[in-house]
């Protein structure tokens, strides 16, 4: 049973439109489409009465080798996809799968949203890492390549645990706020006297106006989130909601930060459909992004490339 918290965020994202540019913006492509429907290729969802939400994919997880995996809540399994769309595997998941992180070697990390605590790492073998009790249910994982590889789990309060994939030392080691680097950088994004600050460990920038997208309405920033970092650069999602009277609008935007504070690019994202994606967006340190988008008979995946990044 989803919290609240989660209900209004699904309507958030329900609700958002997108921002200038997104109808002919070149920097989007298609990498592939997967439709509603049951075959191996395809993507179940859920046709609810009226005063309910549809239910269909979770989210995606991205790999540093350019495959996604599309977690597909309602068939309990995920798509892995390839660069350039094809269908590489179906890997059956257990329990009520959520967020999810890939790792480049394939591993795939997922949450038990049924079970809060549980973490089952997807490989060659199964095994369930059981995740602290602030974590109800974790609000993403997030792939950090690193020997052995790790996921870090990112709590609703914004802390966050290091979970060792190795099944012999399954117990959570604990992180700084933010997402960690390869390099063991922890970057983050905290709201601060109606700014967005960003910081590497002890660092920290603070982001004006500009880096906001702007509604015709007025509006006020919203939630600034680290999706991938590096010790140059990290990228952000942003979002501002409309602060006048009337129904609620919300802008979206994703944005490329340099440790020296500089917005290097943005890019609008555009406006969920009808079926809410409560990940549904994807990123790697080196600027690659990608986003999940609900449309008439399935799903679109969408890649871009924010420029400037190392």
């Amino acid at each position: 049973m989803r919290t609240f918290t989660t209900t209004i965020l699904l309507l958030l994202l329900a609700l958002s439109v997108p921002g200038p540019g997104w109808a002919g913006d070149a920097a989007w492509e298609e990498v592939v489409f997967l439709a509603w429907g049951t075959e191996a290729d395809q993507l179940g969802r859920t046709f609810p009465r009226e005063d309910e939400l549809p239910l269909g994919p979770h989210g995606i997880a991205a790999a540093a080798d350019g495959t996604v995996a599309v977690i597909d809540q309602p068939r309990k399994r995920a798509l892995v996809v390839g660069p350039d769309g094809e269908l590489l595997r179906t890997i059956d998941l257990p329990g009520w799968p959520g967020a999810a992180a890939l790792l480049p070697d394939g591993t795939l990390a997922v949450a038990d949203q049924r079970r809060r605590h549980a973490v089952h790492v997807v490989g060659e073998a199964r095994d369930t890492l059981l995740a602290p009790s602030w974590a109800l249910p974790p609000a993403r994982l997030v792939a950090w390549e690193s020997s052995p590889g790790q996921v870090a789990l990112a709590g609703m309060d914004g802390m966050q645990n290091r979970l060792p994939l190795a099944a012999q030392d399954p117990r959570p080691a604990a992180l700084p706020r933010g997402v960690p680097t390869a390099d063991g950088v922890s970057v983050w994004a905290v709201k601060r006297d109606a700014a967005l600050v960003v910081g590497w460990d002890e660092q920290e920038v603070s982001l004006g106006d500009g880096a906001w997208p702007a509604l015709e309405v007025p509006w006020q920033p919203g939630e600034g989130i680290v999706l991938a970092a590096s010790a140059d650069a990290a990228v952000l999602s942003l979002s501002t909601v409309s602060s006048g009277p009337g129904p609620l609008v919300v802008g979206h935007r994703l944005a490329l930060v340099g440790r020296d504070g500089v917005v290097r690019e943005t890019l609008a994202v555009p406006a969920m459909g009808d079926v809410p994606i409560p990940d549904a967006l994807a990123a790697l340190p080196d600027g690659t992004v990608w986003v999940l988008v609900a449309e008439d008979g399935g799903c679109a995946l969408w890649r871009a490339r924010l420029g400037g990044a190392r």
